[in-house]
């Protein structure tokens, strides 16, 4: 299975996606979604494709004119095929891979966009919360969106913000903030 860039420079082209049954890479329809509604954001930001998979969100968004992206992975295979991707559409500069749980992931380089696409069966959402802020991948100006399951409900989380939530199907895109 091929997946393809969606729009920007890289519009069209295409990458690689694994052929393991779990693996859930992000769909046509959530990712025009979700940059349509990042649209403004993306431009010259730095991007945190955590749970990155194929790294399909943060290939977008360096495709749309991010400055940035970091794809942090722990699946060996997931890394190796992220890598394929980037070295195959020309944007190794613009790239990091980090190999490790997204739990251990504490990096002092804030991003301005942290996009989580966990596995579903999981629930991680409220733990994802906990971690960006105490680990402080969260700051006053950026933006965490997280795609769950819509039958995962993500409780009040103290520090953060739901600012939008989205539907898609079986999945949901929640755009949080830091409180003030």
């Amino acid at each position: 299975m091929s997946l393809r860039i969606s729009a920007g420079d890289l519009k069209g082209r295409k990458i690689k996606s694994p052929s393991e049954k779990d693996a859930r890479p992000l769909s046509g329809m959530i990712k025009e979604a979700l940059f349509s509604i990042l649209s403004e954001r993306i431009k010259g930001c730095h991007f945190l494709d955590l749970f990155a998979g194929t790294g399909s969100a943060g290939l977008e968004a360096v495709s749309r004119g991010a400055e940035k992206s970091v794809f942090v992975e722990k699946s060996p295979s997931q890394v190796k095929l992220i890598k394929e991707n980037i070295f195959s559409l020309g944007v190794e500069s613009r790239s990091e891979v980090v190999l490790s749980d997204v739990f251990y992931y504490r990096k002092p380089e804030k991003a301005d966009v942290v996009f989580a696409g966990p596995p579903y069966k999981e629930n991680l959402s409220e733990k994802i919360i906990r971690h960006c802020i105490e680990n402080n991948i969260m700051h006053k100006d950026n933006m965490l969106v997280i795609q769950h399951h819509k039958k995962e409900k993500i409780g009040n989380v103290e520090g953060v913000i739901l600012k939008d939530s989205r539907k898609y199907g079986i999945s949901i895109l929640d755009f949080f903030f830091l409180k003030s």
